[in-house]
């Protein structure tokens, strides 16, 4: 028994230098972007706002957000020759500017002031035999911060901050138009459009590791 355990212990002790031992993953310093909807933007500024740029961000002060260096190079590439902030419908966000202001305070700030507060839930309808002193009936009614507050735990922490209920509306081409706004100056340098892409192939022409992207105007 004193045999298993020591060799055990041994091995248990061994294991974590082992583990040293091998090559760390070079660090990812490039990183291409296919589109510049909703989806592209957000993740374009998790790439610029890395958790430790924003754990220490100012809450009176959304806008102060700690020096930290962040070696990523973000670049973006649209088909479209330009972007229609007209177009589309709006879209409810509350998980989403959670997620915002984690990415970036200032960011999830200016979404929500092009937004409209989103507290209460009514849905009705016009049923058959209804009169002119009560032509609705009430299909459903929820107070949404109640409900939060209610189901606790991790979906009030995440749904309620400062003791704000992060739900609202908003237009998509708001939205849109706020995230491409938002990004840095280097990052909006690296925003091209009329590149539709054709295709992915391995990096052969250097010793970096990656992926070349290639598209339909002979670019790479």
């Amino acid at each position: 028994m004193k045999l298993i355990l020591s060799v055990s212990l041994l091995f248990a002790l061994c294991l974590p230098a082992a583990h040293s031992l091998k090559p760390a993953a070079p660090p990812i310093k490039r990183v291409a972007i296919i589109g510049t909807g909703i989806a592209g933007l957000s993740l374009a500024h998790a790439l610029e706002n890395p958790p430790q740029c924003t754990a220490g961000a100012n809450k009176k002060n959304p806008g102060i957000i700690p020096e930290v260096e962040n070696d990523v190079q973000v670049s973006l590439f649209e088909s479209r020759p330009s972007l229609n902030f007209e177009a589309g419908a709006g879209i409810q966000l509350n998980g989403g500017m959670s997620v915002l202001h984690k990415i970036n305070p200032k960011l999830q700030a200016n979404v929500a002031r092009a937004a409209l507060t989103l507290t209460y839930i009514r849905s009705r309808a016009k049923p058959w035999g209804s009169t002119e002193k009560s032509p609705f009936s009430t299909l459903l009614e929820i107070d949404l911060e109640e409900a939060v507050r209610k189901v606790g735990g991790k979906t009030e922490e995440e749904l309620i901050i400062d003791g704000e209920l992060m739900c609202y509306t908003i237009m998509r081409g708001a939205l849109q138009e706020i995230l491409l706004s938002e990004l840095s100056p280097s990052t909006t340098n690296r925003v091209q459009f009329g590149m539709s892409l054709s295709g992915i192939e391995a990096n052969s022409a250097s010793d970096e590791e990656g992926i070349m992207c290639k598209f339909e105007n002979g670019a790479m």
